[in-house]
């Protein structure tokens, strides 16, 4: 056939060209063609004939000659570009836009392109036929016809059964195959299905309002904020007919999709057998499953066409049936139009920017929806691309790390799988999975729980534990201990049974080879630092694994040859370090171990050759850099040197400092926690060792990262995580700062602003009081766990906060071991009810009366020790008048730093870059109050003491008692809102035994509020 059509376009050719009256034939053929297909024609319909000039006219159009000159016969109006090769794409896409060109656009109604192109090639084939003399190749394609007609056509139902096979085959595969220790001579085999772990993913249950304006939001509406929950993903993914999971690499999202495919797969070919119990959150129940790489689709149908459409995706599903399960397509296409299915569009983040492509493949998915309206969606990709999509109707639904319990459950499937095969007990098997449970726990090693939170590095860890029966201590030595482990199944010699029962040895590739280990471990690092080079140079970088050609493995082996292709069968048959992506494309299992391996190669490279890079490009080397510290954990001197050059002076605020040394001074800052500096020099100490090279060190980077934070460089989310970082090296900030407000009155309320009942503006008079700078942080609140305040009940004054203790039974705030939100030291403590920030402040207050705690203002601790005044809530006119009152310019400001919002000066919900959760307290220093306080908006909502009622605000029992029942005022907006809540005059209301994560509370020292 494929010779036919290839003697056939070298005649169209050559009778274009030289023969006017073969052009001419051509010419009236490809005009009855355009004629049919704009549904002025309606020929009788004739599948074979269909089917072979659908075939032939797809195959000239692809030849560049052919198509230039057909392109000339073709409309202009219909084809604006004539120069252009076309393709069938193309030709959708010209179809699509002709409609308003012709003369009778009616009849387009109800025609697709599909049926245009059904009619195009019969009206081809007849205008063709009635001219076979000048045609006469037709002859020989019409009598191989007759040969293919013969052949016994395969039922459609074996056709269907043949996808879901192969699907099913495909999605079962781990990701990374379970690897025994070294010189067992075998590879255990696990199906995904044996080891998969539910996932969940962070679920916001919007209330059901009709403004989307927050600003057009009532008290009451507003209370009815948004909330977290973890659910089951599939059970949210089900909700929606359009979805989209998202989540950090390694979070399991090609997992799950996977998984639910397999299933549905399953269920389909073997119903009732239980398949739907395996997904039993998945409420739409059976459904054919459709899976598309978005990242193959870009490379193998995008080309060169200027917009997407859904032709694009249907190309890449009939070109996959081509490969794998030849003849479906038809039957698949139909079966989605008419009854739906389920298409899981994977990896939208893996689609680069260059060329418009991502944008393509936008506008593909979208006029797929257009068109396609039966079939639910679920669209996949990395976190940081989340915002990017911008594809209407679709929800998302970002992946949430393993719980404890599903950390537990894996490794519980594991040994299940894995020890039988190993040939352990029961009793081993129980023994190793509860060891390994144990080295993964929270409280006896957060560093490596916080990695096993993540399914792909919980895999790693197991097979690592399996292996050497312990777990490295950090993840350099973690990454360390996987590339031996997939290393050794490349080396190691496999016996195996052929077809006949003949017992065959392959040997390992260094001994196939005759190479050392070193040699083959530094040609993987130079693929790994070359190809991560390359990608970060690339004007459209994306943060996925990069694609490696044959010939940059040729030269990095540096082998020729049987050799090299040896290197290759290894990398296709055997799962390691480089994955064969097929058409001669290689890449690394995952990112992590690209710059894993990256790290290795620098470490044989001078210091400055990582400096250049880190200080060029901080962004794209960091996790290099951290990685290539890690490596020198038991070389602390080393690693401390390498720190050192990244960072090598003292930090001088009065000096010019580039944005590269603020950068490079994060970064230094991570690299000690990496190294886990801090306790490695408090280990010194109690052997005696000299700790004062890494002490200095550890000041200097301590020094840079204050002075980040107190200051406007970089982006907020830079200092942001400097803050961390400051927290994690015992942040030097004075966080019980107090600012004096004097008294005096204020207007309290706000004309201009959204909500009703704040429009009553009204003149309040406030005595002389104190205000924190900061909203109380993790490492204030831990002392009050510690005393321990919870189990103190005279801290618990009010009848109801005595109840609600009792009955709550909390030890710390809901959230307390959550590291996204506490134990950060200088993050604002949130979680925490009405309640426990009153108790908090009884507790302080006893605390610095009798002198076991200091304040730095000296007026202020006289005050209270002297009982004039107590550390308390703010009341609502207190915290009103010092995040909005100018007192040497009699002037009341909108937000804490005047009348126009800047969305630099404060932790609110705006723009696709922001932080999207608290922040360390006081990174944003040109947002402060005219008193001094900052972060009074955005950040947390803050607990006041006052009871909510309706303006004027007044001073009394009923407005401030502890013992008054209602609802306590919130002020000043926070991470989770937009502006128009961190006005300084917008209240918000809730039940004072209510915790959210996006609620805390500072203090005042002030009168007592006692009646």
């Amino acid at each position: 056939m494929a010779e036919i059509l290839s003697e056939l376009s070298k005649e169209v050719k050559d009778a274009i060209k030289r023969d006017p009256a073969k052009r001419a034939a051509l010419q009236a053929a490809f005009q009855a063609g355009l004629e049919a297909a704009l549904g002025k024609m309606n020929p009788e319909k004739d599948s074979q004939r269909l089917e072979r000039y659908a075939g032939a006219l797809q195959f000239w159009l692809q030849d560049p000659q052919v198509a230039a000159e057909i392109a000339k016969l073709e409309a202009p109006a219909l084809l604006r570009d004539p120069a252009r090769v076309i393709d069938i794409p193309t030709l959708e896409a010209r179809f699509n836009e002709s409609h308003d060109v012709v003369a009778n656009p009616d009849a387009f109604a109800g025609l697709n392109f599909r049926d245009a192109l059904a009619a195009f090639a019969r009206a081809y084939a007849n205008a063709v036929e009635k001219q076979a003399d000048k045609f006469p190749w037709l002859a020989l394609q019409l009598a191989k016809e007759q040969v293919e007609r013969k052949k016994p056509r395969v039922r459609s139902d074996t056709l269907r059964d043949d996808y879901l096979n192969w699907l099913a085959d495909e999605c079962d595969l781990l990701p990374l195959r379970v690897h025994t220790p070294r010189g067992t001579g075998a590879e255990t085999k696990a199906k995904l299905r044996e080891v998969y772990v539910r996932l969940d993913v962070r679920q916001l249950a919007r209330a059901e309002k009709k403004p989307k304006d927050w600003r057009a939001w009532t008290p009451e509406e507003l209370a009815q904020v948004e909330k977290e929950e973890r659910v089951p993903a599939l059970r949210a993914l089900a909700q929606n007919r359009l979805a989209v999971l998202f989540g950090d690499p390694g979070s399991g999202k090609t997992t799950l999709t996977n998984h639910l495919a397999l299933c549905l797969a399953k269920e389909e070919l073997e119903p009732g057998k239980g398949w739907l119990k395996e997904i039993a959150d998945w409420k739409p129940g059976r459904m054919l499953p459709v899976r598309i790489e978005l990242r193959q689709l870009a490379g193998r149908v995008l080309n060169k066409e200027r917009r997407g459409y859904a032709g694009m995706l249907w190309k890449f599903l009939e070109d996959e049936a081509a490969r794998h399960y030849p003849g479906f397509f038809p039957a698949l296409e139909k079966e989605l139009r008419e009854q739906g299915g389920l298409i899981i569009l994977d990896g939208f983040d893996e689609v680069t920017e260059a060329e418009g492509r991502r944008d393509r493949v936008r506008e593909a998915i979208a006029d797929l929806l257009r068109t396609t309206n039966k079939c639910r969606v679920i669209l996949t990709c990395r976190t940081y691309a989340y915002a990017s999509i911008q594809l209407r109707d679709f929800v998302g639904y970002p992946l949430l790390p393993f719980s404890p319990e599903q950390i537990g459950q894996f490794i519980e499937r594991w040994y299940q799988i894995v020890g039988p095969r190993e040939h352990l007990t029961k009793e081993l098997i129980a023994y190793r999975a509860a060891s390994l449970k144990d080295a993964v726990d929270a409280q006896r090693n957060p560093h490596i729980a916080e990695l096993a939170a993540r399914p792909l590095l919980l895999t790693l860890m197991t097979m690592v534990y399996t292996s050497a029966g312990k777990l490295p201590e950090d993840r350099a030595d973690l990454y360390r201990r996987c590339v031996e482990l997939l290393l050794d199944v490349w080396q190691r010699r496999i016996e195996e049974r052929d077809a006949d029962g003949t017992l065959v040895t392959d040997g390992g590739i260094l001994e196939k080879l005759d190479l050392s280990e070193e040699s083959l471990r530094n040609a993987l690092y130079r693929v790994a630092y070359q190809a991560h080079a390359r990608q970060g140079a690339s004007q459209q970088r994306e943060q996925r694994t990069a694609d490696i050609q044959s010939d940059e493995l040729r030269k990095a082996f540096a082998l020729d040859g049987e050799q090299f292709e040896t290197v290759l069968k290894y990398i296709q048959n055997r799962a390691g370090l480089i994955y064969w992506r097929g058409e001669d494309v290689y890449t690394f299992p995952h990112r992590s171990f690209q710059e894993y391996l990256t790290a290795c190669h620098l470490g044989t490279q001078t210091k400055d050759q990582t400096r250049r890079l880190v200080r060029h490009d901080p962004e794209w080397w960091r996790e290099v850099f951290l990685l290539q510290v890690g490596q020198r954990r038991e070389r602390l001197d080393d690693a401390r040197a390498l720190v050192e050059f990244l960072c090598p002076a003292d930090c001088k605020p009065e000096g010019k400092i580039e944005n590269a040394d603020w950068q490079s001074a994060i970064l230094a800052g991570q690299a000690l926690m990496e190294l886990r500096l801090p306790e490695r020099i408090a280990e010194k100490k109690q052997h005696n060792e000299d700790v004062e090279p890494f002490e200095v060190l550890v000041n200097r980077i301590r020094h840079w990262l204050h002075a980040l934070v107190e200051t406007t460089a970089l982006t907020p989310r830079e200092r942001a995580q400097a803050g961390l970082t400051l927290g994690a090296l015992d942040d030097p900030r004075n966080l019980d700062e107090l600012c004096l407000v004097p008294a005096g009155e204020f207007t309290m309320g706000d004309k201009n602003g959204a909500q009703d009942e704040a429009k009553r503006e009204h003149t309040v008079l406030v005595p002389e009081f104190w205000i924190a700078k900061y909203p109380v942080t993790c490492a204030q609140y831990q002392r009050f766990i510690d005393a321990p305040g919870y189990a103190n009940e005279k801290y618990w004054k009010s009848n109801a906060a005595k109840s609600w203790l009792k009955q709550s039974k909390q030890t710390a705030p809901k959230l307390w071991e959550d590291s996204r939100w506490n134990n950060k030291s200088n993050l604002p403590v949130v979680g925490v009810t009405w309640f426990e920030a009153n108790a908090y402040c009884e507790w302080l207050t006893e605390r610095i009366a009798n002198g076991e705690l200091r304040i730095a203002d000296s007026a202020a601790e006289t005050a209270i020790r002297n009982s004039k005044f107590v550390i308390r809530l703010p009341t609502e006119a207190e915290w009103e008048k010092a995040a909005t009152w100018d007192a040497e310019k009699k002037k009341k400001n909108v937000w804490p730093w005047g009348d126009t919002f800047d969305r630099a000066k404060a932790n609110t919900s705006e723009g696709d870059d922001s932080i999207g959760g608290t922040t360390v307290v006081g990174i944003y220093p040109n947002g402060a109050s005219p008193c001094g306080a900052r972060d009074l908006a955005g950040n947390v909502w803050e607990w006041c003491s006052t009871v909510y009622q309706d303006y004027p605000y007044r001073l009394d029992a009923n407005h401030e008692s502890p013992e008054t029942e209602g609802a306590r005022v919130l002020r000043g907006g926070s991470w989770y809102r937009p502006q128009a809540n961190a006005r300084g005059a917008v209240r918000l209301r809730s039940g004072a035994g209510r915790w959210d994560y996006y609620l805390g509370f500072r203090v005042v020292v002030a009168s007592s509020l006692k009646f």
